[in-house]
């Protein structure tokens, strides 16, 4: 019986990550995703820390101990130490679903369709597990699409970064854990805007709360209000998170606290204006979802 695909990339690429080997910043136009220079490593193209302008090494930063205090979390302008901070702390779909918003963002410069499908595909896997043939399939077009993106336009770094940060949100070869890949497209993705935009990563920051929330402070005990008025509450969260109608989360806020909820964070969180994505603190956890 042949191997799978997945299993003759895993043995190409190979088992280990030796990111001490990655280039501060891969540069468009001089090599293709599909001939990593760099053997071991997710398509060869994993970030550094910006911090310190090194490659991002999982040994050491096990070593330093990443932490982050309340203050900290709820003031950081960069989300590098805020994912470190995260790392073995979220879900497994939290992470992906800050990947697929950080996309979306700059959804204008993916202008491939394959890229774009990719990140889609990865939204789906968040909630509902697709087949490993369709991750192989999402894989193998979102690398096409970065290649020819550099093939056709070398010196459009921006595009070929939005592209990289697509391909970075699909379950890869390796099996890395869902933190290497918000950290990868994290990256790209503030590349590709305006070649390094500090607004970016503060934004960045802004999205981790807005899925995360304050990691620091623990969920409300009581959540008997979700059942009342025949469980209307849950339906409405689901209906806003099916259809992303965000804006509709000041309805949601007012049926919480008609319902009896007095959660003041709740409450603001869901009444706060400004964009509200997939993966939503607040929306989670009316819906249960972790």
């Amino acid at each position: 019986m042949g191997k799978s695909r997945r299993k003759q990339r895993k043995e190409l690429l190979g088992n280990r990550l030796d990111l001490e080997q990655l280039p501060a910043k891969p540069t468009p136009g001089r090599w293709r995703i599909r001939r990593s220079r760099w053997p071991g490593t997710l398509a060869g193209s994993l970030p550094f820390t910006d911090n310190q302008r090194r490659p991002f090494s999982p040994q050491l930063e096990k070593a330093r101990g990443n932490t982050v205090t309340e203050i900290e979390w709820l003031a950081c302008t960069d989300p590098t130490p805020m994912l470190d901070f995260l790392r073995g702390k979220a879900s497994d779909r939290k992470l992906p679903l800050f990947s697929v918003a950080c996309c979306r963002h700059i959804w204008n410069l993916m202008t491939d369709k394959r890229s774009r499908a990719a990140v889609e595909l990865a939204e789906r896997h968040a909630d509902v597990p697709v087949s490993e043939q369709e991750i192989d399939v999402a894989w193998d077009e979102s690398q096409d699409a970065t290649a020819d993106a550099e093939n056709a336009a070398p010196d459009d770094d921006f595009t070929v970064y939005a592209n990289h940060a697509a391909y970075s949100t699909i379950p890869n070869p390796l099996d890395l854990p869902a933190f290497y890949h918000a950290r990868a497209t994290a990256e790209y993705s503030w590349w590709a805007v305006s070649g390094k935009n500090r607004r970016e990563r503060s934004w960045q920051c802004c999205l981790l709360r807005e899925i995360v929330g304050d990691p620091f402070r623990p969920e409300p005990a009581e959540v008997s209000w979700l059942a009342r008025n025949d469980a209307t509450i849950p339906k409405v969260a689901q209906s806003i998170y099916e259809k992303r109608a965000f804006d509709r989360l000041p309805i949601l806020a007012d049926a919480l606290q008609e319902a009896g909820c007095d959660d003041e964070e709740i409450l603001a969180h869901c009444r706060q204006p400004g964009s509200h994505v997939r993966g939503c603190w607040a929306v989670d956890l009316v819906l249960g979802k972790e």
